[in-house]
Formats: structure tokens, sequence, C-alpha cells
């Protein structure tokens, strides 16, 4: 009877307990959830400008292309342009170039070009007329996580 029913409830009540300390976490995670989609949707846009920037993926085509121009616009040629390793995100190039350039220029365009480059290191020499400059650059792209 009435004691069955009575123990029965007794030993619900540390469930009954867990579950209202769940349903109150579940529902903060559910307006955190709220804010950040109020985040995304606010940058939403930027995206497609971050995009640009970081790319999805390595088109090494399209960031040579550009570096030969940024390079052209200082006065060095690239000789060799050596894709070493891909790791993660990052992407490391070795790059050989010559003429009579200006240094400092040179690393003005390549800090000011669209895709998001680091310069590793440089080494510069004159040999002849000419300077000669190899360089290690880093780019990277935004792999889907």
């Amino acid at each position: 009877g009435i004691y069955s029913i009575t123990k029965v409830i007794y030993q619900k009540v540390p469930l009954i307990v867990e579950m209202q300390k769940v349903n109150s976490y579940l529902s903060q995670k559910a307006d955190r959830l709220a804010e950040i989609e109020k985040v995304l949707l606010s940058v939403s846009d930027d995206t497609i400008f971050l995009h640009n920037y970081l790319p999805d993926n390595f088109d090494i085509q399209n960031y040579m292309v550009d570096f030969v121009i940024a390079t052209a616009q200082s006065g060095f040629l690239v000789d060799r342009f050596l894709p070493r390793e891909e790791s993660d995100n990052v992407i490391s190039v070795s790059v050989y170039l010559s003429g009579k350039g200006d240094l400092v220029s040179l690393v003005g365009e390549l800090e000011s070009m669209e895709r998001i480059t680091e310069i590793v290191s440089i080494d510069y020499s004159r040999e002849l007329s000419e300077d000669q400059i190899r360089m290690v650059v880093n780019t990277f792209s935004m792999k889907k996580q």
C-alpha cells in the first residue's frame, strides 16, 4: 500500500534532483548557444573577406601568381618557388629571387598581399650587379574541422 508507494517516491527523489540539475545545465547551454548564434549571424558577411585571407584549401597556382606580382612590384623576379611542407593549416614555401629591387618594398608588398603571408627567414646577398634573395614564407589555410 502506502508504504510501498512512499518507498518508490523516496527512491526517485535523487533521480528527480539529478534531472533538475541536468535540465538547468541544458537550459544554460541553450542560452549560450543562442548568444553564439547571434554573434555568428552578425559576422557572417565578414566570412567572405576572411576566405580571401584564409582559404579552405591551399591553391598553389593562385598563391604563386599573387606572390610573383608582389615581388615584381618591388623590382625582383622569382627564380624558384618551392612548396616545402604542409602541416595542419600552415604551408611553408622556399622562394629564390633575383633583381635590383628594394628589400623594404619587397617586405611591404608581401605584407600587403591579400593572402596572409608570414616571412620566416630572408637571406640576402649581392652577386655581380644583382641582389639574390632566398626566403622562406608561410601561408595559411583554414581547413574545416
